[in-house]
């Protein structure tokens, strides 16, 4: 995977921005305010078809107009073709045109262009909410499985039904809602299950990686959900379509008292363990840092894995992260991946001044002043 071009209109800080990207590395450099993470937002977007800062695209338009408009070209390795992206948002409602052809829903971009974002935020893998480890697990197998997104979407619209119906004190047709939870709770709760299993592996290589430390260093990953409590470790759809169903029934009278619905892929989690204890309740800020990041490092190793092609990988603010040593041993790691996007307050460290295929931008006030190869 690797993105050609870029352009962006009325784009955050940017009234018109035009580059040509390296093949291997760009490393974005700037100021604080000047445009460099704005420019890892514009590749994010056209990834997902929205934003890691906000949820709301009007926040995305330039100050006093009226929409914005991102233009990409990327190729995918062992494919002849070009493809290209456009997305323009008019303040009311996003347009999308993949290789000049309408793309009506979002569920058709998400894959088409695969990588991997990492945050200074990333420690919330860790510690923060339940709801960020979840959209972690459904943003990483939205990108490898369009049944996955099918799935997820009807889980959503049936839960919201359901849910109102609790609320109403109305079972009339709370039965047919709880058939297609089930149904896509199993899904949804299988494929989690699965892909948690591949990632543990690859977090416990890189953590021990990053840490220097190859004895001490042990981290593992634990999908909580009341599906394997109650099931232990059964793989069958079948059985686990059956449980839900029973719960759902099961809790009823329970939950019309708090309106929604208490058991389901929307209250599991993601759990870090150190042996049997939560990693978080006694690892310091450094160590939850060094965890989160081993595990977007797992989650492009798996991108990989699953689609056979090397997914972009955009790190912000590069030196946030990790201490000197550790952050030459986790450039030593990316330099083996794909394409990178690097955004930096200053100019490029030793390590990556001596990559031969580097591409260095300079931002400032919204404007790239400089480039180069």
């Amino acid at each position: 995977m690797q993105i050609k071009w870029l352009y962006v209109r009325n784009f955050r800080t940017f009234s018109e921005l035009s580059v040509e990207f390296s093949p291997e590395i760009n490393e974005i450099i700037g100021r604080n305010a000047q445009g460099k993470t704005s420019l890892l937002e514009a590749i994010y977007f056209c990834m997902t078809g929205g934003s890691f800062r906000t949820s709301t695209n009007r926040e995305l338009i330039k100050h006093e107009q009226e929409g914005f408009f991102i233009a990409t070209g990327f190729e995918k390795e062992g494919e002849r073709i070009s493809y290209e992206l456009d997305i323009s948002f008019d303040g009311t409602k996003r347009r999308i045109l993949f290789n000049r052809r309408p793309c009506e829903s979002i569920s058709l971009l998400i894959g088409q262009l695969l990588g991997v974002t990492c945050t200074p935020e990333v420690q919330n893998l860790v510690k923060g909410s339940p709801n960020t480890r979840r959209h972690f697990l459904d943003l990483q197998l939205a990108q490898i499985d369009p049944l996955y997104v099918h799935h997820l979407s009807r889980y959503g619209r049936a839960l919201k039904q359901r849910n109102a119906l609790l609320k109403a004190r109305d079972m009339r047709t709370i039965s047919a809602w709880e058939v297609e939870l089930s149904n896509s709770a199993t899904y949804i709760t299988l494929c989690r299950k699965k892909v948690v299993s591949k990632l543990s592996v690859w977090l416990k290589s890189f953590f021990r990686e990053l840490s220097l430390d190859s004895t001490n260093a042990t981290l593992d990953l634990f999908y909580d959900t009341k599906v394997t409590n109650a099931k232990g470790s059964s793989e069958d759809p079948e059985e686990i379509r059956n449980y839900f169903l029973q719960e759902y029934q099961r809790r009823r009278m329970q939950e019309q008292a708090f309106g929604s619905t208490l058991v389901g892929p929307h209250r599991d989690d993601l759990h870090f363990l150190r042996g049997t204890h939560a990693f978080r309740d006694f690892a310091s800020e450094g160590e939850i840092r060094l965890a989160a990041l081993s595990l977007k490092l797992a989650e492009w190793q798996q991108l990989k894995e699953h689609t056979q092609t090397n997914p972009i990988l955009l790190i912000d603010d590069f030196a946030a992260y990790l201490d000197k040593e550790r952050t030459r041993k986790l450039f030593e790691i990316i330099s083996r991946f794909g394409q990178i996007f690097i955004t930096a307050h200053a100019a490029a460290s030793p390590e990556i001044q001596e990559q031969k295929k580097l591409k260095t931008f300079w931002i400032e006030q919204g404007k790239c002043i400089n480039s180069q190869a």
